[in-house]
């Protein structure tokens, strides 16, 4: 991943979602969305992929 690009991202979930606990969802969605696509050939990588959005 591009550090810079990851960063500039969380800087925009802090400004777009005030609420701490909201971030915490987005967060853990990302979290689960990143542990997907690194795991391709898995079939719930697949559903997750389908399933969760970046």
């Amino acid at each position: 991943k591009d550090k810079e690009v990851e960063y500039g991202m969380l800087d925009y979930i802090e400004i777009l979602v005030s609420d701490y606990r909201e971030q915490e969802v987005v967060h853990m969605s990302m979290n689960k969305y990143d542990t997907c696509y690194g795991n391709m050939g898995r079939d719930t990588a697949i559903q997750c992929k389908t399933s969760l959005h970046p």
